[in-house]
């Protein structure tokens, strides 16, 4: 009897529980979409969000490193869409979710956590700099500053009110080619990256300085009037037989975006090796131990992991979506590794997201490639799934965003034109997906929908279009017309298209010299606007793995062609390592014993992706010796980098007598080197680099 009572008088209390509590209130609660910074300051963070619909509120909360557990920092209105969070820490990291709410404050209903973000506080303001200045330059020092990665300076001429600006990672910097008896001020201030993302204090106060005034020449002897001659400026001395390089900075081309490769497939074994995992990437990503490369490109594999018919078992992928339609992101677990210690060993890093195929859920065949068709080539993909594979990737991005990857780039195509069908037999080489030119256009519109339904621009995320896989062709123009034409009922439907590009993304598969011609003519004709990035390339040649110097120099001439004809502002090698006797691997490795040895491949690369920043400005370059390639950049920090490609069985000489640089570095790759310093030295009349034969050479000027 007593336990019946005690059963009535729970089911009472629940009752009353219940009532208390708004019907509505057990509605589903939406998630607060658009969770992203405002603005930062060096003791404060404001958040914003899109306002959810019918909800109470919103609870805002902060992660606390000391109980490594989240707690509320804030609880607000439904009128509110953004909040402040304040006595923080300078040049520290946090992190956040928001949360909507029903019912009452009291008694709240919680919807589902927005995604996390990492956002950082600014570094404090620097103390006013000391200057030291001569005749032409100016030495700058400063206190460092706690946190901060970095230092930007400003030097502003008082007389033409310009301004120079350069960015260092130590706490002194020299600034060259100034103006003799001239006023100038300037100003540092301090910055921490988070995720590829500055965060920048206040400047510092303005320090004004004056240059020192040139020494008093000769005095001039005044001659009768003659009638006036063109001066002709002498050409600098050189050595007999020495050819001198000829820098224009005044005329200019692309912007460099950087370099990177592929972690297909390498990263999904790779990332278990415990025990040389590091050391493997670090060959690609390290600039110290490295080539220093700043882009990686992420496969978002099928699902392919079990189809026996891929008769290459390491191309065979995992994917985050389960049959359910859930999501389960701790698979391709190896692969996650790599990519995070390539963001450990290079902070920098920028991330693509690239699909060969749409997940095998959404594919007609329930497989990650075509049945094979010997009378026609059909895409794998119904348009009716457009929409979720779009939904499916920009999941992912939010997951890998949340991870604190800096997610720069979306591909979800990979060389539409081929046929990506099984063979005869039935089985298949890799993921695939063919798409025909109008099917590219349906696409790529369904994910830049998507993006704008998440508040996305291409200033958050980019859509890289199209992946062509071998330009300079007829086929190659007709995707390029169709994704990109302004006029007809084409021009309408691909409009989307057209105001989100930036950068067109193509291959140098099997594009010679004048292919690459072509096809710049074809762009410059056509599409001037848009930028061009080459997003893959292999020697694809099969029967060795090309480890010697003369791959490494055919490798080295077609990054030349397509930085200075193409205008590439991106080059990406596609598998950064690899297996077995094929040259399409930087790095090779053995599965047996986990290790690895390099191709030339890699360390002739690295002359141009270490030593190019992001930023850089391709500038006229003339070395007028037909053996010899040369292409150079000037890096936002004011250094110059002349590459050499000597392609010859003999050694060459440059001279590099060029104004406004004081000293000169040199690294070579060649049969014997690795990327190694060569040279170094002041720079003046008589100043020469050697060239080895059949290298490539570096010369860093500052």
């Amino acid at each position: 009897m007593k336990n019946k009572i005690k059963l009535l008088s729970l089911i009472t209390a629940l009752t009353i529980l219940m009532s208390a509590i708004p019907v509505n209130a057990y509605a589903a609660v939406p998630k607060v979409n658009s969770f992203s910074l405002k603005s930062y300051s060096e003791s404060s963070l404001t958040l914003k969000w899109k306002k959810a619909k019918n909800v109470k509120g919103y609870a805002v909360y902060i992660y606390d490193s000391k109980s490594k557990k989240y707690k509320k920092a804030k609880a607000l209105s439904a009128k509110s869409s953004s909040v402040k969070i304040s006595k923080l820490s300078s040049a520290k990291t946090y992190k956040f979710y928001i949360k909507a709410y029903k019912g009452t404050a009291k008694k709240p209903v919680y919807g589902k956590k927005s995604k996390v973000i990492s956002v950082s506080t600014a570094p404090s303001t620097p103390k006013a700099p000391q200057v030291s200045a001569s005749v032409s330059s100016a030495s700058i020092t400063w206190s460092k500053v706690k946190g901060a990665s970095g230092y930007e300076i400003s030097v502003t001429d008082s007389a033409t009110n310009s301004t120079r600006k350069l960015t260092v990672n130590s706490n002194s910097v020299t600034i060259d080619s100034l103006n003799a008896s001239s006023s100038y001020s300037c100003r540092i201030r301090a910055y921490r990256t988070l995720s590829g993302k500055n965060y920048y204090s206040k400047s510092s106060s303005a320090v004004g300085f004056n240059t020192l005034s040139l020494p008093i020449a000769a005095p001039i002897i005044p001659v009768s009037p003659v009638s006036p001659v063109i001066p002709v400026i002498p050409t600098p001395p050189s050595e007999p037989g020495v050819t001198q390089t000829q820098i224009n900075e005044n005329v200019t081309f692309q912007t460099m975006n950087g370099f990177g490769c592929s972690a297909a497939w390498w990263a999904q074994k790779v990332g278990g090796w415990e025990d040389t995992q590091r050391d493997i990437i670090s060959l690609l990503y390290s600039s110290s131990n490295g080539i220093g490369l700043n882009i990686y490109r992420y496969n978002l594999g099928a699902g392919s992991i079990n189809d026996e018919a891929l008769y290459n078992k390491g191309t065979r992928t995992e994917s985050f979506l389960n049959d359910d339609g859930t999501y389960d992101f701790s698979k391709d677990s190896n692969a996650q590794k790599s990519l995070e210690i390539a963001n450990e060993i290079n902070p920098e890093l920028e991330v693509t997201l690239f699909c060969n195929s749409a997940p095998i859920q959404y594919t007609k065949n329930g497989k990650a490639y075509g049945d094979y068709n010997e009378n026609a080539i059909e895409s794998n993909l119904s348009s009716e799934h457009y929409s979720d594979f779009a939904k499916y990737c920009f999941n992912c991005v939010e997951y890998f965003k949340s991870k604190g990857y800096n997610i720069s780039k979306l591909s979800p195509i990979n060389g539409p034109e081929w046929s990506w069908q099984a063979y005869g037999n039935g089985g298949a080489g890799q993921e695939g997906c063919h798409f025909d030119p109008g099917e590219c256009v349906n696409l790529y519109t369904a994910f830049i929908d998507e993006a704008s339904t998440r508040e996305l621009t291409n200033n958050d995320i980019q859509i890289e279009i199209f992946e062509s896989g071998q330009i300079g062709t007829a086929l190659f123009e007709e995707y390029t017309n169709a994704l990109l034409i302004e006029t007809g009922i084409n021009g309408k439907n691909n409009a989307k298209i057209r105001n989100h590009l930036r950068t067109l993304s193509c291959h140098s598969y099997w594009a010679d010299t004048q292919a690459k011609r072509n096809a710049r003519n074809y762009l410059d004709s056509s599409y001037p606007k848009y930028s061009y990035a080459v997003t893959e390339y292999c020697q694809m040649i099969d029967g060795t793995n090309g480890l010697d110097i003369n791959y490494g120099i055919d490798l080295a001439n077609v990054i030349y062609d397509d930085l200075t004809i193409m205008n590439a502002v991106e080059w990406d090698w596609w598998t950064g390592v690899s297996n077995g006797v094929y040259c399409d691997g930087l790095v090779y490795i053995n599965d047996s014993d986990h290790s690895y040895e390099t191709s030339k491949r890699l360390w002739c690369l690295g002359n141009f992706s270490k030593f190019i920043k992001k930023g850089a400005l391709r500038v006229s370059a003339n070395y007028m010796n037909e053996a010899v390639n040369t292409c150079t950049f000037k890096n936002p920090d004011g250094s110059l980098a002349i590459i050499y490609i000597n392609n010859s069985e003999s050694s060459q000489t440059a001279g590099i007598n060029i104004s406004g640089y004081s000293g000169f570095s040199s690294y070579v790759t060649s049969d014997s080197l690795n990327l190694e310093s060569f040279e170094s030295g002041r720079i003046s009349a008589d100043s020469q680099v050697n060239l080895p034969a059949k290298s490539v050479t570096t010369v860093v000027l500052k």
